[in-house]
């Protein structure tokens, strides 16, 4: 059994093995009771063979974390070889590769969509995001000394880097703290 996460994007990839825990809850696999083995890269590679068909002592599946694989030719080769009995396999297999070059992303995408199993296929690339804001505009802003000016152009630009607008609430917060230091209030609680 594999499943294929590739990209970079930190908060797709957390979602994706999210979606891998319901998807192996789903077909009455518990992810806690995997056993977890050592992961597999391109130090360890020769280990990859043995975790093929065997299991634990006691029968338990094993979950086996492959990361990083497909950047060297000797390794990818390698992996394309034993890609067929890695989706045989009784075991969990989880391809983690951040990257990974495209044409190797694409074969292992089309064999794993033949196999019928494109909903193993986990792109967290990152989407590049054209934004509005220039920075640079803050900073003319205070090289005027144009506070207000500043201020709102800081909160744009904050709303727009942050992770999410819940943020937004604690910029005043964060205006009083700045402000009750400068004036050498240093009892503040917040």
């Amino acid at each position: 059994m594999l499943y294929f996460i590739h990209g970079t994007d930190f908060k797709k990839r957390e979602l994706a093995r999210k979606t891998i825990k319901a998807s192996l809850k789903s077909i009455g696999i518990k992810f806690e009771s995997l056993l977890k083995v050592e992961n597999i890269a391109k130090e360890n590679i020769s280990l990859l063979p043995n975790y093929l068909g065997s299991g634990s002592l006691f029968g338990e599946k094993l979950l086996i974390q492959v990361e990083d694989l497909l950047s060297r030719e000797d390794t990818r080769e390698f992996l394309y070889e034993n890609l067929k009995n890695i989706i045989e396999s009784e075991n969990v297999f989880i391809l983690d590769e951040s990257f990974a070059p495209a044409p190797s992303v694409l074969k292992i995408e089309k064999l794993l969509i033949k196999e019928k199993l494109a909903n193993n296929i986990f792109n967290c690339k990152e989407e590049n995001v054209a934004k509005d804001i220039e920075p640079f505009y803050l900073c003319d802003l205070i090289e005027k000394r144009d506070k207000r000016g500043a201020w709102r152009e800081f909160q744009k630009i904050y709303l727009e880097w942050g992770d999410d607008e819940a943020d937004a609430a604690e910029l005043p917060h964060l205006a009083d703290q700045r402000c009750l230091h400068r004036s050498g209030a240093d009892d503040y609680d917040g």
